[in-house]
């Protein structure tokens, strides 16, 4: 039999072990705890997707300054007028006023002044100014350029045009030429004769 020293020394030193083992457990579990804690509230890595119907940059006074939607992409002032904006049908400018002013869609390019007038185009037609009322005023494609009066009258002709023959009177195309008419359309000058 053992005596009581010996038997009250190795209770001692299994209470020390337990107590030991009892705090490297509870530190144990302290530590995987905190790295669960410290895993929820990390950044995230970047997502491969972000998906959304709209996204919207709003302005200090609660408008939309930017949004890219389904309908496309626009750009408001700080008044919330739309003065840019781009969708499947084009992209177009508009004044401070919410005009359109300048576009750009599949048949071409035009600029409208502030009356909401046509006063430039490119498109395949070729590239066109009106004057202020909205008539043509000028026209440049394949056979030159042409300027009208504000009748729409032909009075000038650079490039080839279709010219009567002075001798015969048959009208013949002329490749190259600087021509000047009057109000009825006749030839009144041309270089070369």
């Amino acid at each position: 039999m053992q005596d009581l020293g010996e038997l009250v020394e190795r209770v001692e030193r299994l209470e020390l072990e337990n107590k030991r083992l009892r705090m490297v457990g509870g530190a144990t579990v302290a530590v995987l705890m905190a790295a669960a804690l410290v895993g929820a509230v990390s950044p995230q890595a970047i997502p491969d997707v972000m998906a959304a119907r709209a996204f919207r940059v709003i302005g200090n006074n609660g408008t939309d300054r930017a949004v890219i939607d389904a309908d496309g992409i626009s750009y408001h002032d700080e008044n919330g007028i739309l003065r840019g904006a781009i969708n499947a049908d084009g992209s177009g400018y508009f004044d401070e006023l919410g005009r359109p002013r300048a576009g750009m869609t599949a048949t071409g390019i035009g600029y409208t002044d502030e009356n909401g007038d046509t006063r430039a185009a490119m498109m395949d037609l070729g590239i066109l100014y009106f004057g202020e009322n909205g008539v043509l005023r000028a026209w440049m494609n394949g056979l030159g350029v042409a300027y009208y009066d504000e009748n729409v009258n032909l009075r000038a002709r650079l490039g080839a045009a279709d010219l009567a023959t002075a001798s015969t009177g048959v009208e013949a195309r002329v490749p190259a030429v600087v021509a000047l008419y009057d109000e009825q359309g006749n030839v009144i000058w041309r270089a070369p004769r």
